[in-house]
């Protein structure tokens, strides 16, 4: 590769010509037929706990013990498959039906990985695994790595090159997967390419990302959205913030603040209700109080086993305005924040009017998140702040056919002097009154967008007039979130896109039923069998690691409710420096919760919770005087 520079401006992005021409990268399913006896031949071809799904060599030989796939790099004609070949051995790698899948930035080993092993071995589906032109660029110019440039998708205005690109891929591609936000522009652009639009694939349209534009298709749609607008100056910013009851901060608003911090410490105890009273028939929600709806699972006899289950963890609104937060005093929020972004990169929340002015200031001349080219951000997004109950709705879509694979309700609260920290992600039933009506907005919002193919996760918030967008992500929930929701549901969204894409094929490999989905049997909404969250540990502590408070870690893990546990590796190494959590990008790690009683389930969450603030010693300033891990024990002792 070479870097081109322009006039050599300083301010200008090199571009990156790559002298190496992107080859495809594919992987074909192993299927073996050098075994007639049915048992030899199940224990030979799926073996998935000791035989893995990627990374093989192409010259390695399938054997009874060996992998499920076999990878090529279309750079070598030894490694090159050919379909017409007559004299290839019994255990041979092909895809079966001559059908394969895309994946680009397939990076995760709990999404793109699994979905590429799966797609293999219960599906006999050929994988290609791409690089996005974003991701390429970043290894190439930070990292220094060339190794990767073969891997890259070819280019995508040059006919030629797409074909020669295609031409090296032996089966037909009928799905594009995309993991990474910075890659769906050019999942979009190839979906085109290959001439998968309209019959498999949705096309291109920067509204899909552009979060300016997506409101304005979903509001000519006729759905309900926020106020916003595009500023192109500071004081067009600070004009529709005024429009939007935004103040300017004085004396006053100095107490709602420092009220609004207090609310942190105390909130889990004035908040939530009460862990020790039995789930009755509503539990309090801010958008109204929801009842809680008789329709869930039934014993022998008809008789309810467990109601149907809209949440129980605190909260789960993003919506202080009862007393102590800033509407008690007049005032309203606004969000600034880049019309092109990723996660919670650059959105600022702002309670008056020098905040608003500070964010645009750090937002506009910004480079455009995923681009290649020196975009920068000429103009800056302002929106109203939604305020209520967050939902997170998880869908694939199938020639239009939309079915949830999963909705959650975000447990937000103040912690570190931020206003909404994540704490819980809990998963609730989408067939209740409330759950239908954020379901129906996320399908509407979804077809406003022209989306008829593929996964997503969409954002909603919810409050006394009903849903309205947050956000629409063409790609997974950025969690491991399959054990969770196929423990909780009985499926998850990963496999219900692979049967989307692959369950129609005329032939799958032998005796792995169990192993798909059937698209047409599954639920359009789905219902939970047992409580199940995610719950973000926060961190209360900043400062050099001196200690780690195991009995409380040991506490945590002995609880009924949990499944599953991480400490990311810089709070588990003394002498690290940490810091507090104030978005879900400093979360200190995560756990998996579930349970078939929602006291025990919500007593274990509160529990949790409690510890969060006593898990990890410090030395603030560097010197001697650190918090003592015995007192974080003693003070967690006390803390119920």
């Amino acid at each position: 590769a070479r870097e081109e520079f322009g006039d050599h401006d300083a301010d200008e992005i090199c571009l990156v010509v790559y002298d190496t021409p992107a080859m495809p990268r594919y992987e074909l399913p192993l299927i073996d037929t050098r075994h007639k006896d049915k048992e030899e031949e199940d224990a030979a071809l799926h073996d998935i706990d000791n035989q893995a799904a990627l990374g093989m060599d192409g010259d390695q030989e399938a054997d009874s013990e060996g992998p499920i796939a076999q990878s090529y790099d279309g750079t070598s004609d030894s490694n090159e498959y050919d379909s017409d070949s007559d004299d290839r051995q019994d255990g041979e790698a092909k895809p079966l039906c001559g059908r394969g899948i895309v994946i680009i930035d397939n990076f995760s080993p709990y999404h793109g990985n699994y979905l590429s092993r799966m797609a293999l071995e219960a599906y006999g589906a050929g994988v290609v695994s791409a690089l996005s032109e974003y991701v390429t660029g970043y290894l190439f110019q930070e990292k220094g790595m060339t190794e990767h440039l073969t891997s890259r998708l070819p280019d995508m205005d040059s006919l030629e090159d797409v074909e020669r690109w295609t031409n090296g891929i032996p089966f037909e591609i009928v799905g594009i997967i995309c993991e990474s936000d910075s890659g769906l522009d050019d999942a979009e652009r190839l979906g085109e390419a290959l001439g998968l639009y309209p019959d498999r694939h949705d096309g291109f349209s920067p509204a899909r990302r552009d979060k300016f534009l997506m409101n304005e298709a979903c509001q000519r749609a006729g759905l309900r959205v926020v106020r916003q607008t595009m500023c192109g100056s500071v004081e067009e910013a600070l004009d529709f913030a005024r429009e939007l009851g935004v103040i300017e901060k004085d004396s006053e608003d100095d107490i709602f603040v420092d009220d609004f911090r207090e609310e942190s410490e105390i909130y889990g105890q004035d908040k939530a209700a009460d862990a020790t009273e039995p789930i009755a028939n509503e539990i309090h929600n801010v958008e109204n109080d929801i009842e809680v709806e008789d329709g869930g699972n039934v014993d022998d006899q008809g008789k309810p086993t467990i109601p149907s289950n809209t949440g129980v963890l605190g909260l789960a609104t993003n919506d202080h305005t009862s007393g102590r937060g800033p509407s008690a005093f007049g005032c309203r929020y606004c969000v600034v924040k880049p019309s092109r972004g990723v996660a919670s990169d650059d959105v600022h929340l702002c309670p008056d009017l020098a905040s608003v002015r500070d964010s645009y200031t750090k937002i506009k001349g910004s480079t455009v998140f995923g681009s290649m080219h020196g975009e920068k951000h000429a103009s800056v997004l302002v929106q109203e702040f939604a305020a209520g109950t967050e939902y997170a709705v998880d869908i694939v879509s199938k020639a239009g056919h939309h079915k949830v694979a999963a909705i959650w309700r975000y447990d937000k609260r103040p912690a570190n002097g931020a206003a909404f920290v994540y704490h819980a992600t809990e998963l609730v039933d989408a067939d209740t009154d409330v759950g239908r009506k954020v379901c129906e907005y996320a399908m509407a919002s979804l077809d406003a967008l022209n989306v008829h193919w593929g996964i997503s996760h969409n954002e909603v918030i919810v409050d006394e007039e009903g849903p309205r967008l947050v956000e629409v992500n063409l790609r997974q929930h950025n969690t491991d979130f399959a054990p969770l929701t196929s423990a909780c549901i009985g499926y998850n969204a990963l496999d219900m896109l692979l049967a989307a894409y692959l369950g129609d094929a005329d032939e799958f490999p032998p005796n792995t039923e169990h192993k798909r989905l059937v698209w047409d049997s599954l639920p359009d909404l789905p219902v939970t069998r047992a409580y199940g969250a995610i719950v973000h540990l926060v961190s209360h502590t900043e400062g050099t690691l001196t200690g780690i408070n195991v009995q409380a870690l040991e506490e945590i893990e002995g609880m009924s409710s949990v499944l599953a546990m991480e400490l990311y590796p810089q709070y588990t190494t003394i002498g690290e420096h940490i810091e507090k959590t104030v978005d879900i990008r400093t979360d200190s790690g995560w756990l998996h919760i579930m349970n078939d009683d929602p006291n025990q389930f919500k007593s274990d969450y509160d529990r949790i919770v409690d510890l969060m603030p006593h898990l990890f010693a410090v030395d603030e300033n560097g010197g001697d005087n650190c918090v003592d891990s015995e007192d974080m024990i003693e003070e967690a002792s006390g803390s119920t």
